[in-house]
């Protein structure tokens, strides 16, 4: 039976369940050069997800990392029969605190069902949460993409540059909010991504910073 599935069903499928509790939902999280499923919000608490068609080892190990991060560290799997292999993973993932849903598909009310509540992390690092989570992609999207905090200064530069064209790169880093450490960096790195065309529709003349007009 879940051979047959997709991760984006069952990111659908929680979407639904959980906007429905009243979480806000953010899909492909940007966290430590991963990308974390899904991400609900309430109550300034974080709970982490991880998608995937069987209940595996590599779900298991993904949603370890996230225990760090996120106040709650989950998996969401399709339904399977109550075998050993299932009360296994089911012992090894409380021990471990991490959640465990179920997903059960191909009947008249598709669920989502909590077996074991994960444990909380009282001072997790932490997850950048923007809105474009919201709304760019659905979690196990085989072709989604994570909005970074890269993604995020390209689309500043691109916006400062609408009412600031041909500005100086100093002028540029001081004018927008990035994510670089510091202004020598984020001067340095964006003049290098620029020239490299990896900053979608800008570019360097005579040490000036302009949009790219068609």
């Amino acid at each position: 039976m879940s051979s047959k599935l997709r991760e984006i069903e069952i990111g659908t499928a929680a979407e639904k369940h959980f906007k429905n509790l009243g979480f806000d939902v953010y899909n492909e999280v940007d966290c430590d050069r991963r990308g974390i499923d899904m991400v609900l919000l309430k109550d300034d608490l974080t709970y982490a997800f991880e998608l995937k068609t069987s209940l595996n080892l590599q779900v298991i190990y993904q949603a370890s990392l996230n225990l760090e991060y996120a106040n709650f560290s989950s998996i969401i799997v399709p339904s399977r029969k109550f075998d050993s292999i299932f009360y296994f993973c089911k012992d090894f993932l409380r021990d471990m605190g991490i959640g465990f849903y179920t997903y059960k598909a191909f009947s008249i009310n598709e669920t989502i069902q909590e077996i074991v509540s994960p444990n909380k992390n009282e001072n997790p690092k932490g997850l950048r949460l923007f809105h474009e989570h919201k709304n760019d992609n659905i979690a196990g999207s085989p072709n989604g993409s994570r909005f970074t905090p890269f993604k995020e200064t390209c689309e500043n530069v691109v916006s400062f540059l609408e009412s600031n064209d041909g500005c100086t790169i100093g002028q540029l880093v001081q004018g927008i909010k990035h994510h670089y450490n510091t202004p020598a960096s984020a001067k340095s790195a964006l003049i290098k991504r620029i020239n490299q065309g990896v900053v979608n529709g800008v570019k360097i003349d005579n040490g000036k910073i302009y949009k790219i007009t068609t």
